[in-house]
């Protein structure tokens, strides 16, 4: 039972001694351990629930690798705890996080028989263990809310919502339900929380594909963002809403006439194809448009005799390419003249003005 939380912990001893002698074997000063008891001293982390039986081993840790080796022998709360103030957590932020939500579980938890001790730290348990008297109970269970889950940081992902250090855009990537979207939510918080008093609203952008999706961050955001001064400067916004906005706004306000139906623009192809009479499937020239042309922003058939077209299958030899980009400027000219724009053209045309704007800047700077 763990002295912190009150609660069940699994533990086993015989790998936890296994570790400990192939750790001593390491030769390291204290000063470059991950855990050294002049930062962290025994009383802090007894606090935070780790044992008084692993503070020896926990000495001995030099880096985060071997800490991550030791994931499944340590207990869940304590190898948590650690991580946590691995990747640079507080003492004070970790008991928030992680200890005093143990605790608000053991006070929602049904009172036990206090002879009962095992049964009473199961009962105060969260995790892996959870006592119930019936499928009854379990099922009230699984049918609780998850809200508090959807903003829920783990503090393998803290260090990369909270990093200090990134020298320009980075990358997160994984497969579902591995926290992205957790991580983008704190990401944004702690962004907008390191601004000063005085920046405006909406200066911190978080956006996302559709609105549905947009409508959810925004739900998740006022779950995890209490301050509404703090609130105030994060914008969600789906990106076809952003291009439209940034491109109607340079055009006066007046709305765009958009051409949603993808068959229609495939067709519009094939009938521009047949009248150039080159040998290209309308499939093909939409996605060489898009993949191509409208994503490297290429203006000039010159700019396309260059462009490099990774992904796109065979090469195209310089005359092909000039018989694309007639077909091109067929297509975009027929665009203009009925004034109508995709969604596409439209994210490109938001991306030129806001690039323009940036240059604009430095060239005042």
């Amino acid at each position: 039972m763990n002295d912190a939380t009150q609660g069940i912990e699994i533990r086993n001893d015989v790998a936890l001694e296994r570790a400990t002698a192939g750790l001593r074997a390491l030769v390291g000063e204290e000063s470059s351990r991950l855990f050294p008891a002049s930062k962290y001293p025994d009383k802090t982390l007894r606090s935070l629930g780790v044992d008084e039986e692993i503070l020896p081993i926990i000495r001995l840790i030099p880096d985060e690798d071997h800490l991550e080796a030791l994931h499944k022998v340590l207990p869940e709360h304590q190898y948590d705890v650690l991580l946590g103030l691995a990747t640079g957590m507080t003492p004070e932020a970790i008991d928030r996080e992680l200890v005093q939500a143990y605790a608000r579980t053991a006070a929602q938890a049904p009172a036990a028989d206090d002879a009962d001790e095992l049964g009473a730290a199961m009962a105060r348990s969260r995790g892996r263990v959870a006592l119930v008297s019936g499928p009854v109970e379990l099922q009230g269970i699984l049918e609780r809310p998850f809200d508090a889950w959807r903003v829920f940081l783990h503090p393998s992902q803290y260090r990369v919502a909270y990093h200090e250090g990134y020298a320009g855009p980075a990358r997160v990537t994984g497969g579902p339900g591995t926290g992205k979207t957790v991580v983008a939510l704190h990401r944004a918080y702690h962004l907008a929380r390191r601004l000063p008093a005085d920046a405006p609203d909406g200066c911190v952008l978080l956006t996302t594909y559709t609105k549905d999706l947009a409508a959810e961050l925004e739900r998740c955001l006022a779950l995890l963002v209490e301050e509404k001064d703090v609130r105030a400067r994060i914008r969600v916004i789906n990106v076809d809403a952003l291009a439209n906005e940034i491109v109607r706004a340079e055009r006066g306000g007046a709305p765009l006439k958009l051409v949603f139906d993808q068959k229609e623009i495939t067709a519009r192809w094939a009938r521009i194809a047949r009248r150039l009479g080159i040998n290209f499937t309308d499939v093909f020239l939409d996605q060489e448009w898009r993949q191509v042309i409208l994503a490297q922003a290429l203006t000039e058939p010159e700019e396309y005799l260059k462009a490099p077209r990774t992904g796109r299958g065979t090469a195209l030899p310089p005359l092909k390419r000039l018989q694309v980009w007639r077909a091109v400027s067929a297509f975009e000219e027929q665009l203009r003249q009925a004034g109508e724009w995709t969604f596409l053209q439209v994210c490109a045309e938001a991306a030129r003005i806001l690039d323009d704007r940036g240059r604009g800047r430095t060239a005042m700077s």
